[in-house]
């Protein structure tokens, strides 16, 4: 006898992609950090930026224009001391994928758009791990 999941077929078939903590972020894109400009790996440690908060605004603004609910931004969600690291977190709307080919700021070899390392997106009614921190 075979077991089925009961995710849809789509995400059944993107599993190898979607599982993949943290392939969707930018570790290198430079981001100004008050104080001068350093690679977004290096933000995630420091308070968050002007520039930081904008782009996270901004993404909550697309989300609620997309009948997305209970929209927020959450600092240092893993409580690891890395305060500059934001995730925007909603119900239903629009995919995480979306929202990242909408905001990314560079794309990888295999064309996954790519988010700047401190922001990390999770919708809580689809399973997508690309832009959320790695394990």
């Amino acid at each position: 006898m075979t077991r089925h999941s009961r995710l849809p077929d789509n995400i059944r078939a993107e599993l190898p992609v979607r599982g993949r903590a943290g392939a969707g972020h930018d570790q290198t894109y430079p981001t100004d950090a008050g104080s001068g400009t350093v690679p977004a790996a290096a933000a995630c440690w420091r308070r968050p930026s002007a520039q930081m908060l904008g782009l996270a605004e901004q993404v909550r603004d697309y989300l609620r224009s997309s009948g997305a609910e209970h929209i927020d931004v959450a600092r240092d969600v893993r409580g690891r001391g890395m305060t500059g690291a934001l995730t925007v977190r909603w119900l239903k709307g629009v995919p995480p994928a979306t929202v990242a080919a909408k905001f990314g700021v560079s794309r990888a070899a295999d064309g996954t758009p790519l988010l700047p390392a401190w922001l990390s997106l999770r919708a809580d009614d689809d399973f997508d791990l690309r832009w959320q921190v790695g394990f």
